[in-house]
């Protein structure tokens, strides 16, 4: 069976393959993380902050506030993980150790360390939150989070890991455990391709085992989709090939506008996010994080020019993270602005970039001005002194 209840977790012996293992729990006093021979990843879903080995971590209220925190533990490593600030629901993958170098202590995840990247064109745009990523010194784990807006696909065009062809393709294990704004809301994961050729109505809580073959996913209209990907293979990669009958749509997407309603979600999740971070980080941390939100959102698509993205359209109406920006730092948004960041005031601010052309301009009819009151002043101070002269010299 490759769809699973809420609450239901993933052995290898229950998917039928080597290494991974996946569960998500609710944890309220302490629990137990890390196996003798094993790798561990603990992502945060939900809940306070949290405290594991020693690292704190901070918790979101759900998925949709916020960006992940999550520990790594090397193979051998345990430790108890304990809620800081109240219950909190994490999600636990773990697989044996395969003999490859990793670090050799337990190693915090933070916010600030995670990567965004926004994927996709059109209604198949899609934001990849990155936790353990190829390079991370980890064994055979790799974590990544995926945002899916109302009536988008995501994971497309369809592909698989089912086949060792490197570097085309790696053999990978994978699982799908999803979460929506809305929790009566659900999704369709499709799986063809390999074993199974199915159509799963997806909840929220609920995991889609992922063996092999092709396995889209898309959104239903109304209703945004969070799933949390766990994978484990013999290689630390993510190639994978892509269904020939359809691999032909991502030449189109460079054709495509950008995601506008996309934008403003990565806008609002990470400028939250981030938020929190800026005294700590008063060089531009918040800045760089935020903006690379807003202006470079469609940069990686190609024959995009800067008309196409950015806080303002080419018609100069506001593009809804403009919108949000404007609310978020009090200060006009549009085409110019940046982020100051000042430690000792409350949040971060706006100020209005004037360009060098506007300043040249303001300087010379500022200097044309005053040369033309001083030409007045002058002309009538002489005028007066004459006239006062006549004056006088007929009294006498």
């Amino acid at each position: 069976m490759s769809h699973l209840a809420r609450g239901e977790s993933v052995t290898p012996e229950r998917a039928g393959w080597r290494y991974l293992s996946f569960a998500v729990h609710q944890v309220v006093g302490r629990l137990r993380a890390g196996w003798s021979g094993h790798e561990t990843a603990v992502v945060g879903l939900a809940g306070g902050g949290f405290r594991v080995d020693g690292l704190e971590l901070p918790g979101r209220e759900s998925v949709w506030d916020g960006l992940p925190s999550a520990v790594y533990l090397p193979p051998g490593a345990t430790a108890a993980l304990e809620p800081v600030d109240g219950p909190v629901t994490v999600a636990v993958a773990h697989a044996p150790a395969s003999g490859r170098e990793t670090v050799r202590h337990p190693v915090r995840i933070g916010p600030e360390d995670v990567r965004v990247e926004v994927r996709g064109a059109g209604n198949a745009t899609r934001q990849i939150t990155h936790i353990i990523t190829p390079d991370f010194p980890a064994d055979r784990l790799e974590v990544v989070e995926v945002y899916t807006p109302s009536g988008n696909w995501s994971s497309w065009p369809p592909h698989k890991h089912d086949t060792d062809d490197m570097p085309r393709e790696a053999i990978l294990e994978e699982v799908y455990s999803y979460r929506f704004r809305r929790p009566e809301a659900w999704g369709i994961q499709r799986l063809y391709g390999g074993s199974v050729d199915a159509l799963y109505p997806v909840r929220d809580g609920e995991t889609v085992i992922v063996a092999d073959g092709y396995h889209p996913f898309v959104a239903t209209h109304g209703d945004d989709a969070y799933y949390l990907n766990a994978l484990a293979g013999d290689v630390r990669t993510m190639a994978c090939s892509f269904d020939p009958a359809l691999d032909h749509v991502r030449e189109s997407w460079a054709d495509l506008p950008p995601d506008e309603a996309r934008q403003a979600v990565i806008f609002e999740e990470t400028y939250a996010a981030l938020e929190r971070y800026r005294a700590d980080r008063p060089g531009g941390f918040v800045s760089a994080a935020t903006w690379w939100t807003l202006l470079d959102f469609s940069t990686q698509l190609g024959g995009i020019v800067v008309e196409d993205f950015g806080l303002v359209r080419p018609d100069g109406t506001l593009r809804p993270a403009g919108e949000l920006a404007t609310a978020a730092f009090d200060a006009p948004a549009g085409e110019g602005i940046e982020q100051v960041i000042e430690p000792e005031i409350e949040r971060p601010r706006v100020a209005p970039r004037r360009m060098v052309g506007e300043w040249a301009l303001a300087s010379y009819l500022a200097y044309g001005l005053v040369s033309a009151l001083g030409s007045m002043g002058l002309t009538l101070g002489v005028m007066t002194r004459r006239g006062g002269r006549s004056v006088a010299g007929r009294r006498r």
